[in-house]
């Protein structure tokens, strides 16, 4: 019974993997036979990886991943995000090189946590005016710098 229920999980999932290729293959108007050139296969084992007939090696899925610019995860159907890292690189072009945002993020304590989850919640929100949160954000700092050069005196 329970070699049963593997077997469907395995056809269940083949078959979701086998959609998923397709669908990336006909987004990018390209043929079987123009994808097996990419990947170093034949057309036939393209058909039998979309139909659910053939399941591809690591090599293979590693190689459509990277054609595709797709997660692994994405490719066989696990996850709907096409690619959880795509945008990281912009992350790493705004801070400082050792500079984590997420480890900075975890290391605070939970009403901070809470604190930045919210101010990103308002700011997402229709009713943040940026430009006067701006100006008045402006204002606070240089009041800010203007008492400290008084103090400092």
């Amino acid at each position: 019974m329970a070699s049963k229920n593997i077997e469907n999980n395995k056809n269940i999932t083949s078959k979701k993997f086998g959609n998923i290729l397709k669908k990336l293959r006909t987004d990018r108007h390209l043929t079987q036979k123009n994808l097996a050139s990419e990947i170093c296969c034949q057309a036939n084992t393209i058909s039998s990886y979309e139909t659910g007939t053939n399941e591809p090696s690591i090599e293979i899925l590693i190689k459509l991943s990277n054609f595709f610019d797709v997660s692994l995860d994405y490719l066989v159907g696990i996850s709907n995000i096409k690619n959880p890292y795509k945008n990281s690189y912009l992350l790493d072009k705004k801070f400082p090189e050792n500079f984590n945002i997420l480890e900075e993020f975890l290391l605070l304590d939970e009403d901070s946590q809470k604190f930045i989850l919210n101010t990103i919640l308002y700011l997402k929100s229709k009713e943040y005016d940026k430009s006067n949160y701006l100006s008045k954000s402006s204002l606070r700092v240089a009041e800010t710098k203007e008492n400290y050069k008084t103090k400092s005196k």
